[in-house]
């Protein structure tokens, strides 16, 4: 119990956590030999194995357009496109055994903090990943664009079910 309220600590002061409805929801980075393992720590369990409010986004940035969209109890992704051939593609996933893999070598991680949610960032020179939670469901941005904070604030604040 004392290492976990540790962690708990060194999780609060280094500002990984995100708060909704009550619920604490940080990142877990497990750093691996060759890649990088990101969780969500235990917040309560949402007893959601499926996804029973699908969300979309009301804003992508100028020139994109949905190309695709899968919906699966436990994943739903919508691709955008633009004219250049550049995606951006938007994933709603179960968050409870969610689990998202980087390679170590290549690029840099951050925490991104826009509109009171904290956003894991890992970026490379061709890639551009986009983590965050609301309790309920994790959330994904992969883009081989990076994305300017007021595009980041603007999804954000646009995800609706």
């Amino acid at each position: 119990k004392i290492a976990a309220a540790i962690v708990a600590a060194m999780f609060l002061l280094s500002g990984c956590v995100m708060i909704y409805k009550d619920e604490i929801r940080g990142f877990i980075e497990h750093i691996y030999e060759e890649y990088i393992e990101i969780t969500f720590s235990d917040g309560g369990n949402t007893e959601s194995s499926y996804i029973d409010e699908v969300y979309e986004l009301t804003y992508v940035p100028d020139g994109y357009y949905l190309e695709s969209k899968y919906i699966s109890p436990t994943r739903n992704r919508y691709t955008y496109i633009n004219s250049d051939g550049k995606k951006i593609m938007f994933d709603q996933c179960i968050l409870d055994g969610s689990v998202f893999n980087f390679d170590i070598d290549s690029g840099c991680t951050i925490i991104l903090s826009v509109e009171n949610c904290n956003i894991y960032y890992k970026g490379t020179k061709s890639d551009y990943h986009y983590i965050w939670n609301n309790g309920k469901y994790a959330f994904v941005i992969d883009s081989d664009t990076e994305l300017s904070v007021e595009d980041l604030k603007s999804i954000v604040e646009g995800i609706k079910n």
